[in-house]
């Protein structure tokens, strides 16, 4: 039997039935590593969820393979809308995943919009700032229709923390947050908090080269988590997400 690591939560309703969901969901996928559950249910505790046990990047994990994976992944088109069955979580946020048949039109009101809402009805942001987040949302549709965009199963919240290994230097995902969506938009992810060694990066554009204005889009994505991070942990992100709201007006 596998070593096994267990986590509960009672806070949250499903998130962790949310988080299998993902894993298993990532596996099925079949072409990068992902945690296996090993066990989930609910006690009079809560909910719990178990995994194998993996052990913390080391020099042997082979990023440049891992980043290979990675974009085969998203090479993968998993269906013909945006978004997710049901609502899961990012953070302790609930993430929007009503799906959409365009992709500019969910991140905008799914995820931006939303976002934006959730921070100005908290006053965390003020009316001008505000309108500044909804015009970008608004005209992303028009701002990169030309495009080449199709559904891949995003991880959601790749950060830094959110892959350890197997004893092989297998890199394997973890603590996912699922949707359909824009391949550059798990990528940007991966540098918004440290960031992977540069073999990863090479690895996956072997396999996905960039598109005009990448980098731009990498803004973009990453101002939703900056957003999210604003409304869960206050306004020593607020200073970020004006940055990136002027740079993207």
């Amino acid at each position: 039997m596998s070593e096994a690591f267990r986590k509960t939560q009672r806070r949250f309703p499903n998130m962790l039935d949310c988080e299998r969901e993902g894993l298993e969901a990532l596996a099925a996928v079949g072409k990068v590593g992902v945690a296996r559950v090993l066990g989930y249910g609910k006690s009079s505790e809560g909910e719990w969820l178990e995994i194998e046990l993996l052990e913390h990047p080391s020099g042997k994990l082979n990023y440049f393979e891992f980043g290979q994976r990675f974009a085969e992944h998203h090479r993968v088109r998993a269906g013909n809308d945006y978004g997710w069955g049901r609502n899961n979580y990012i953070g302790n946020n609930v993430q929007i995943n009503d799906p959409h048949p365009d992709w500019w039109e969910f991140f905008a009101t799914r995820r931006l919009e939303f976002q934006t809402k959730m921070a100005r009805d908290s006053g965390l942001i003020d009316a001008e700032l505000a309108r500044q987040l909804t015009g970008i949302a608004q005209h992303l549709p028009e701002r990169w229709k030309g495009l080449e965009v199709w559904p891949s199963l995003l991880h959601g919240d790749l950060w830094a923390g959110n892959h350890l290994m197997r004893s092989n230097g297998e890199g394997v995902l973890i603590d996912p947050a699922v949707y359909r969506g824009h391949w550059e938009a798990d990528l940007a992810m991966t540098k918004l908090f440290g960031g992977y060694p540069s073999a990863f990066y090479e690895g996956f554009h072997r396999i996905l080269p960039k598109e005009k204005e990448h980098e731009r889009r990498e803004m973009l994505y990453n101002l939703y988590h900056v957003l999210n991070h604003l409304n869960l942990f206050g306004r020593s992100y607020l200073g970020q997400v004006r940055t990136m709201a002027r740079s993207l007006c």
